[in-house]
């Protein structure tokens, strides 16, 4: 018998906040560096250099290439994931405070 789409959604959010509460115990900071720029931000930096130079058909300047790493690997990182850290935290708050009231425990 299937299980109900509640208790599927009850155990996700449960494993999610489990290795949640991993990750934000080595800092925000590692977690927006790591996460942020360097999962995101250069990535997403050097994907747009090789955009651009297959649609220009000429290979990007020095003057280019610092601009992208800067602009989007460290700049747009950042942002990131400092925007992935704030909703995951209050993700996490959120499913704290529904675990520590009376609703919260009985449905444990």
């Amino acid at each position: 018998m299937p299980k109900d789409r509640t208790i599927q959604q009850i155990e996700r959010d449960n494993r999610f906040m489990e290795r949640w509460e991993k990750v934000r115990a080595l800092g925000r900071w590692r977690f927006i560096w790591m996460i942020g720029v360097i999962g995101w931000g250069v990535p997403t930096g050097a994907l747009m250099l090789a955009w651009r130079w297959w649609s220009d058909g000429v290979p990007p300047t020095l003057r280019t290439i610092v601009i992208m790493a800067v602009v989007f690997g460290i700049g747009g990182g950042l942002a990131f994931g400092a925007v992935m850290w704030r909703r995951t935290e209050r993700r996490y708050e959120r499913w704290l405070a529904s675990h520590t009231t009376i609703v919260g425990r009985v449905f444990e």
